[in-house]
């Protein structure tokens, strides 16, 4: 059974989107920002629990497969780095690619909630268009990393240049 915390924070969201009957979202919340697929799933825990937050991304192409997968866990390298820290991972049953996070339901707000979950949507349109490859294609990281000439020198920052 979700807390009485969360359930008014599913009821302020409802409300904030006009989705009547929310005590059909109390035990998990799906729906859809930006045509992007979410879950909602209190979890106890510390305090009044967390907020699991559920994000489609979307399926993995089947073209350059391996560059693409590297890629996603380059970025969880960057993710992992704030108060929110999600992940992305493939869910073989489903075979989508997820973003996972949670955050605490203590202080949350409808509007903090609506507002995150926009800007996870904006982040899995993103991967949807190019796989987060900026401008450049999956098949560009199979090549090994063009290198500058530079002129040789003992010091540490030419050693690690690239």
């Amino acid at each position: 059974m979700a807390s009485p915390t969360y359930c008014k924070l599913i009821d302020q969201l409802c409300a904030l989107t006009m989705i009547p009957t929310p005590s059909a979202f109390y035990e998990q919340a799906n729906l859809s920002v930006k045509e992007v697929d979410f879950s909602l799933k209190h979890t106890p825990s510390v305090g009044e629990g967390d907020v699991f937050i559920y994000a489609s991304f979307g399926a993995l192409p089947t073209a350059n497969r391996e560059a693409v997968l590297q890629r996603l866990l380059e970025t969880n390298l960057y993710l992992l780095s704030g108060p929110f820290c999600p992940s992305l991972s493939y869910n073989r049953d489903s075979e989508l690619v997820i973003l996972i996070g949670h955050v605490p339901l203590e202080n949350l707000t409808a509007e903090h909630l609506l507002g995150l979950m926009g800007g996870i949507a904006d982040m899995a349109l993103i991967w949807r268009e190019g796989y987060f490859f900026d401008g450049a294609s999956p098949n560009d990281a199979a090549k090994p990393p063009q290198r500058k000439p530079t002129p040789r020198s003992t010091g540490l920052n030419n050693a690690l240049s690239i």
